[in-house]
């Protein structure tokens, strides 16, 4: 049965430094009633003072990543005393931004305090996407910036979500925003459910999997990246769609404190200044976790991909199974069982119609040499033998107790001689060279 691991507090956070927001999206769910309600309205400074107090809490936690994110986060004003302030507690940053509002200094700020990754949302060209956003100039402002940014050595990722109004422009928008404007990706986003605009049905999201696989055949780094039940979908498409992490490595924090663990819901889970950061974190996911919110089938599943979305039916209520697929008291035994075969049938030809990757030709170390990690990366200790580790541009990997013994000593004063030497004697079992390597392979390209 499927269960979701708790994690002693949220690797990444996206934090909510302002509900303001400078565009007009007709799809924007920061726009909806009950989103706004939940949110407080308080002075900018007194956001300020609160976002510097929550970075203390998040530093303290063993947070690893903040991602600046809003409303628009770059129309707070001061907004660059709250990057000053986690530059200084040593977190990795990133933003989620409409991108219309960043001059070059602005850009050089960012760049200067190592943020290397952003998403920009973006959703179609020119006039399309001045149209969808509601304010004349916003492409020509985004996709300038877009290219300040990539130019600058920041992978920028751009944020598009597929509406009724966009739908059947992905491709040529893709192609263009990559190849002329120099994007490093385009992620494309679940539509969440609502009364104020057409809703997408599944065989859009078929539709949009097709153009996908075109552009990936073409070359082009596009990904679903909304969650999706991919016991819905054709395995062919698998390989291009992510699993969303809220609730388990993920969680959303907006400028009063309140967290949730996800950033399109108005549910908030409790707040930081109230309770402490682990106490929400593990007991109020603890229920989300055993993941009884979700059909006997998913629990079953061996393809295990989340359960899609819990934001696609509402953002009004927690903990509910994707639109797709049915609630736990829908599904009757017997489709349980049904459903279970054959997500193992898919599994198997998942495994036989995906090529497995080559392993890259690695550096052939000698037992003279003096490695050196000059990559920047955090770990924190999970378990007696599990640690994570971030590492900047790479992302995430778990280590064991050995391997971070082994990290403490690449600092190109040992040789890897030395090092087998000095942790054969202070680690019960014994390392050899094929131990170091594996941890420089990971570290060292």
């Amino acid at each position: 049965m499927n269960k979701i691991k708790s994690l002693t507090a949220p690797i990444s956070v996206n934090f909510e430094v302002t509900d303001q927001c400078n565009l007009k999206c007709f799809f924007c769910f920061c726009g909806t009633e009950a989103y706004q309600s939940s949110l407080s309205s308080v002075s900018n400074s007194e956001k300020i003072k609160n976002a510097k107090r929550i970075l203390d809490i998040l530093a303290k936690n063993n947070v690893f990543e903040i991602r600046l994110f809003g409303g628009e986060f770059s129309l707070l004003k001061n907004w660059k005393s709250i990057v000053e302030y986690a530059y200084d507690l040593d977190f990795f940053m990133s933003f989620i931004s409409n991108g219309t509002l960043f001059n070059e200094a602005d850009i050089e700020f960012l760049i200067d305090k190592k943020i290397t990754n952003c998403g920009i949302s973006v959703h179609g060209l020119d006039s399309l996407h001045d149209q969808i956003v509601g304010i004349p100039g916003s492409f020509k402002r985004a996709s300038r910036n877009i290219q300040l940014l990539s130019d600058g050595g920041v992978k920028t990722s751009v944020l598009f979500t597929p509406t009724k109004t966009n739908i059947l422009h992905l491709e040529k928008f893709a192609r263009t925003i990559i190849e002329k404007y120099g994007a490093s990706s385009v992620g494309v986003n679940r539509l969440f459910r609502n009364d104020r605009y057409e809703n997408l049905s599944f065989s859009d999201y078929e539709y949009l999997f097709g153009i996908i696989k075109k552009l990936q055949d073409d070359g082009l780094p596009v990904f679903f990246t909304g969650s999706f039940p991919r016991c819905k979908v054709s395995t062919k498409y698998w390989r291009y769609m992510s699993n969303c992490s809220q609730g388990m490595a993920f969680c959303q924090i907006d400028y009063m404190g309140n967290i949730k663990n996800c950033s399109s819901l108005c549910v908030n889970l409790g707040n930081i200044f109230q309770k402490s950061l682990q106490d929400i974190w593990q007991k109020g996911l603890a229920e989300f976790r055993t993941l009884k919110h979700l059909p006997l089938s998913c629990r079953l599943c061996p393809s295990f991909c989340g359960g899609g979305c819990i934001a696609s039916r509402t953002i009004e209520q927690n903990f509910i199974a994707d639109e797709f697929i049915k609630l736990p008291n829908e599904e009757t035994l017997i489709e349980s069982i049904t459903v279970t075969a054959k997500n193992y049938a898919k599994k198997w030809h998942s495994m036989i119609y995906t090529q497995p990757r080559k392993k890259q030709t690695t550096k052939k170390w000698q037992s003279h040499d003096k490695p050196h990690v000059i990559c920047r990366y955090k770990t924190r200790k999970e378990a007696n033998d599990y640690y994570l580790c971030m590492i900047e541009k790479k992302g995430i990997v778990v280590l064991n107790k050995k391997s971070i013994s082994i990290l403490d000593l690449l600092n190109g004063n040992n040789t890897i001689e030395n090092i087998e030497k000095k942790l054969s004697k202070k680690l019960p079992q014994k390392i050899i060279k094929e131990d170091i390597t594996e941890v420089l392979d990971i570290f060292i390209d």
